[in-house]
């Protein structure tokens, strides 16, 4: 609830659906800089690591896509 509250602070993200094992956000402020994405990708991965790690994408890769997006999905399963 951390994270989800200073994303919500830095960057206007708001969870709108939860879809079991999937969570969805809306970013009013997404990260501009490859620098503020590659954190906020470690954070990510940390809470929702099938967001990345399952499925074989690089942390930068991940950041990388994090950069002007308006929507964030994480994946964990239980």
């Amino acid at each position: 609830m951390a994270l989800a509250r200073r994303w919500n602070q830095q960057f206007g993200a708001e969870l709108v659906a939860h879809y079991g094992t999937v969570l969805q956000f809306r970013v009013l402020r997404p990260p501009a800089t490859l620098q503020q994405a590659l954190r906020l990708a470690w954070e990510q991965q940390t809470v929702a690591e099938c967001t990345t790690i399952t499925r074989g994408v690089p942390l930068f890769e991940h950041a990388r896509v994090l950069v002007d997006r308006d929507q964030w999905f994480l994946h964990e399963r239980p």
